[in-house]
Formats: structure tokens, sequence, C-alpha cells
């Protein structure tokens, strides 16, 4: 299940009146206004924000953008496809442990317990695994532009102008998000669930440390300082139980 990601113009009534999307990475300020900082156009340009950058080729041992090339220039002015949920594992019987095996290929779909307790090379290449047979799309792990790209989206849509900036407190939210619950508060904005509560997402940015330099995105139902448009850098071989996997598809 993925919700798609319109880039570009987006026509809002009869009169052909618009709003315009740009794939791009983003800075929110404190009243959760984006700011385009890197145009999908300027994908090779390595521009930090806060400290990370979106690299067309790996410096470090986590796993960058497949094919950042190929993503700006097939998302760009088209769109593209983020999970609508956190992908989650169809086989588990209870919430996922550290002893959880790493080989389950996810899936995204309500009613099934997040994937979580997984680093973010395991991350990357089990969103790859994900759809690897498929010649229609191609799959990845969120980066920077797919995830800035959807907050502008959800902002200019949803009716919540600021939700960059919310945490698991300000926005509806459970503990279990898309795991089975019987619990009707979801952390949801145009259809899609958890960027601000639930868990934090792994992305491919690298930051600018030499040990802390995995990145994930989001708000957690473990802490709440965290929210959505933060950029959490963590070690190449951390893993628990609110970090987790959010897959993109693009055509």
């Amino acid at each position: 299940q993925y919700v798609w990601i319109p880039v570009g113009k987006i026509y809002i009534n009869e009169n052909k009146e618009y709003k315009e999307i740009k794939l791009g990475r983003y800075t929110f300020s404190e009243k959760g206004e984006a700011q385009l900082k890197q145009s999908a156009e300027n994908y090779l340009q390595e521009i930090s924000i806060g400290g990370s950058t979106e690299y067309v080729n790996g410096i470090k041992t986590n796993i960058v953008a497949k094919d950042l090339k190929d993503f700006a220039t097939k998302a760009n002015n088209i769109g593209y496809y983020i999970g609508r949920f956190e992908a989650g594992d169809q086989t588990a019987t209870e919430e996922r442990t550290e002893e959880s095996s790493d080989t389950i290929i996810p899936v995204v779909k309500k009613g099934i317990w997040p994937y979580n307790w997984v680093t973010q090379v395991q991350a990357a290449n089990l969103a790859r695994e994900m759809y690897k047979n498929n010649t229609n799309f191609q799959s990845d792990l969120i980066n920077s532009y797919a995830w800035d790209t959807a907050v502008v989206f959800i902002q200019e849509f949803s009716g919540d102008p600021d939700y960059s900036i919310k945490n698991r407190f300000q926005s509806e939210f459970t503990t279990t998000g898309n795991a089975k619950d019987n619990n009707n508060n979801y952390d949801v904005r145009c259809n899609i669930y958890d960027m601000a509560g639930n868990s934090l997402e792994w992305s491919t940015e690298t930051y600018e440390d030499e040990t802390y330099f995995t990145i994930a995105r989001g708000g957690s139902y473990y802490t709440d300082i965290s929210y959505v448009a933060r950029r959490h850098n963590s070690t190449e071989v951390y893993s628990f139980t609110d970090y987790v996997i959010r897959p993109i598809l693009y055509l």
C-alpha cells in the first residue's frame, strides 16, 4: 500500500488554479514553514542541511540512494510513491525483538507489526529486495528528497500547515502505529501514516561525523524530542525498537 506524492503543478479547481510542489531537500522553520535548500536538478551538489548530505556516491559505510540521478530525474515534475505505512513483518505474531529475523522481506500493509530492530544498512537492502523482480519500477529506502517533499505536500494539502514540527504528542497518535490494535487514533495525513509518531525511519542521508553518520527521520513513540522534519544521527550498527523502514517506489 503506497501513496502517490505528485511533483510539479497540481491543479486544485476547474479554473486551472494550481499549487506547485518542487522535488527537493528542505528546511522547516520553528513555525513549520518550508524552505527549499536543494532542488532535484542540483542533486550532484553536496549541500549540507544541519550537517546531513545526500551523496550520489557513498563516502562511509552506510548505504546511500541506489541511483540518486535516476530518482531525481524520474520523479522530478512527475512524482513518486511513499509507503503508506512503515514497512512491517507479516510473519510476526507479536512485536518484533532484537532477536527477530532480519531476512524476512518486509511489506507495506496495515495491521502488521513494524519491521523494527534493523540497522540502516539492513533497512536499505531490505527496501531494495521488496520488488527486485519487478521491472516496472524501482524500490529503495527513503531519501531526503522523498521525505522532505512528502512533508511539503502534506502541509499544502492536509490542512495541517505545520505538520513538519509536530511530534507524537501533537498529532493523533498511538504507540502501536500500523501494528495490530483496536485503536482508531492514528497519526495520519494525506493517507500517509506515522511520520510524526510510531518509529524513526532510516534514510539514505549521511551525517558529518566519524561515528554517528547514519540518519533517521521523523517522530517516535519512544521520545518527545523527535518530530516529523528532524534528522537523527546514529551509528551504522545501531538498531532499536523504534527504528524502522519506509520504502519508496518510482517509475
